[in-house]
């Protein structure tokens, strides 16, 4: 059971086919796991909630689960990940002239090439969600990642910012506000947490592609030593069910029970045997019989057409020499054949994902690659959590909250060693 003393975040991944919910204690700056839960999303489309009160039910149920399972632990802080076409990426450079007489570079000189990145100007209607440092160059050649202590005349930057529309941004919070009763603490995009889910990363002189393929869109992340470069595709699984539902002329559930059982099938198949898939018509009318093979030209088609643009968009942000290795998540992680077109688009090798033990509940062991971005979250959160507190950014209303719940804590292990 969690002790009262200890902060317990929450970290929501809403998916378009599934919300997910991880519960943890923070630790020196680190998740301590306690549950997680999910729930089918329902009325998820893209990142668009389409139907607030049917989402709002949904994510209830899976945060009253994940607390029944933490022994109906209280949740202090909510942080959630967002993608869809809503979300905006820019880059953007800073320069400053280091002050110091000696001409070392210090924390002062960061802080001011933080300001200027941060006061990149963004169109009115969209909300800036976070502005990470891609690289450091000294006196605009020498390039490192950490420029702390070094010596320079100048100090030079470039950055990544990832903004949101307003609407949808305010769409998020309002459905947290009015299910949890909570604010969130921070909106943090997919393709940013989705790095810290995985060992693999860890390495900062082997750089990473790390993909999330989901229903509706596909996050993409270069990460080395830090993050160098993300986006977001509003393009998914829902596409390729789509084209198959016109190709084949199906319904669109009909498309999306042909797409799992291409999944599931045909990979298991030997190489070079094709499969049938059998798919019950309308009432009155014989069942259709369709070919794995053929599915797969279909499913090969566009999941080449989604890589190319990804990796188009790499190099067009010159990022490409970064990468040395690529990671999936996500509901497409289990299509196979993305083994033989990553090394055909990209000219990469495509990595297994490995996960922390600690951070591996029970009920994520069968499909850790779907727990993914709730899981990056949960430990981007609890380091956002413990340099919030550090710099003394919390809102006023969680401090107080926080600081409660420690007085409440002490309190109690007071009275508890106290005979009567």
């Amino acid at each position: 059971m969690s002790s009262k003393k200890t902060p317990v975040i929450c970290a929501l991944d809403l998916g378009s086919m599934n919300i997910r919910v991880i519960l943890a204690e923070v630790v020196e700056g680190k998740p301590r796991l306690l549950s997680c839960a999910s729930r089918p999303s329902l009325k998820i489309n893209n990142g668009d909630i389409q139907v607030v009160q049917v989402v709002g039910e949904q994510l209830l149920l899976a945060l009253q689960h994940a607390e029944e399972l933490a022994h109906d632990v209280n949740i202090d802080h909510v942080y959630v990940n967002i993608s869809g076409s809503g979300l905006h990426t820019d880059l953007a450079n800073a320069n400053v002239y280091i002050s110091d007489t000696e001409g070392v570079v210090t924390a002062e000189a960061i802080r001011e090439l933080d300001i200027l990145i941060n006061d990149h100007k963004i169109p009115a209607n969209r909300e800036l969600l976070c502005v990470e440092f891609c690289k450091f160059f000294i006196d605009n050649q020498k390039e490192v990642l950490d420029p702390t202590g070094q010596v320079a005349v100048a100090l030079s930057c470039d950055g990544v910012i990832v903004s949101a529309d307003q609407n949808y941004v305010g769409g998020v919070r309002r459905l947290i506000k009015e299910n949890l009763g909570r604010d969130i603490m921070r909106l943090l995009p997919s393709s940013r947490v989705l790095p810290h889910a995985f060992q693999n990363t860890q390495d900062p002189d082997r750089g990473t592609l790390c993909l999330n393929l989901g229903y509706g869109t596909l996050d993409y992340s270069v990460y080395k030593g830090n993050k160098q470069y993300l986006n977001t595709l509003p393009i998914g699984l829902d596409h390729i069910c789509m084209d198959l539902a016109e190709c084949f002329d199906l319904h669109s559930k009909e498309s999306e029970k042909l797409l799992k059982a291409y999944i599931e099938v045909y990979g298991s198949l030997p190489e070079g045997e094709d499969g049938m898939i059998e798919l019950k018509g309308l009432p009155g009318t014989a069942p259709r019989r369709v070919s794995l093979q053929s599915v797969e030209k279909v499913v090969v088609a566009r999941l080449g057409e989604m890589l190319a643009f990804v990796w188009h968009d790499i190099c067009h942000a010159k990022k490409d020499s970064s990468v040395s290795a690529v990671l999936i998540t996500g509901g497409g992680a289990k299509l196979q054949v993305l083994e033989r077109l990553i090394p055909e688009v990209m000219g990469l090798n495509l990595s297994k994902a490995h996960y922390e033990p600690q951070y591996i509940l029970p009920d994520m062991r069968d499909e850790p690659e779907l727990w993914a971005n709730c899981l990056g979250t949960l430990v981007s959160g609890a380091r956002d959590y413990e340099v919030s507190v550090s710099k003394g950014n919390m809102p006023i209303a969680s401090q107080f909250i926080a600081e409660f719940r420690r007085v409440g804590g002490l309190v109690t292990d007071i009275f508890s060693h106290l005979k009567w």
